[in-house]
């Protein structure tokens, strides 16, 4: 079945088919908690069926609830893809993609999501369909799936997360740590994003990646060395310093330390 714009706004944060099943609020007493339905919270939207026009969810109102329980400056804000098995074509976003429900490639959505772990519980925060270029550059399927104008513009998973970060921060969410696995952390503009906006960050990455092992030095971008006119270039980038030691894989780093570890060096 096409999902129009009821399920495209479910997971863009602002309405919805459902936001997460049940009732969301805080259950049970002492240990932490988890928001899994109570008396007393907003309703969500249940297990309403899609195109169901008149079913509306406000999840800032859901959210802002469930902050007055579990809100912290404690809080840690954690990323992950939420994936969605299907067997059609006309899904918002749908194609033939990693899906981690699964644990393989498949016919699948697939929603960059924001959660939040508090000392006192934790809770879904928001969630936003992806869409992969071969949707971006379709109109006709974009209309047919009734994707609205604003979220048509090619994203990567990583500026999606931010975006739904800034929207629940600007709510007033407290929170200094962002948890994320490889999918994300290997993005250095999404580790940036998170620096720039003032978090501590633990994330996951590949052995591929390479690090220093120690504060590197830096050569300062200076003039061509050169005269003007007979080829020299500016150096517009600081480089390395002479002898300053250079950056080694992760891979090649912990089979050495593994090596020093078992005596073999």
């Amino acid at each position: 079945m096409p999902c129009g714009s009821t399920y495209w706004r479910c997971a863009s944060g602002t309405s919805a088919r459902s936001c997460g099943g049940r009732r969301g609020v805080a259950s049970g007493t002492g240990g932490p908690r988890s928001a899994t339905g109570s008396e007393g919270a907003p309703r969500c939207g249940g297990t309403q069926k899609v195109g169901q026009k008149n079913l509306r969810c406000n999840t800032k109102r859901y959210r802002q609830h469930l902050a007055k329980t579990f809100a912290s400056p404690e809080g840690i804000f954690v990323f992950d893809d939420t994936s969605f098995p299907k067997q059609g074509k006309h899904s918002v976003g749908v194609q033939r993609q990693y899906c981690g429900a699964l644990g393989k490639k498949a016919n699948c959505q697939v929603a960059p999501s924001v959660h939040y772990v508090s000392p006192t519980g934790h809770y879904p925060l928001a969630m936003r369909l992806f869409l992969p270029d071969r949707w971006v550059g379709d109109k006709k399927q974009l209309d047919r799936a009734g994707v609205p104008e604003e979220f048509r513009q090619s994203q990567t998973k990583g500026q999606i997360a931010l975006e739904l970060l800034d929207t629940v921060r600007r709510e007033g969410l407290p929170g200094w740590l962002a948890l994320a696995d490889a999918g994300y952390g290997v993005s250095e503009e999404f580790r940036n994003g998170l620096a720039s906006r003032g978090l501590k960050y633990i994330v996951g990455v590949t052995d591929e990646m390479v690090v220093f092992t120690e504060e590197p030095k830096w050569e300062a971008p200076r003039p061509a060395e050169r005269p003007e006119g007979t080829g020299g270039r500016p150096r517009p980038r600081p480089r390395l310093a002479e002898g300053a030691d250079r950056p080694v894989s992760l891979k090649d780093l912990a089979a050495v330390r593994n090596a020093v570890r078992l005596g073999l060096k």
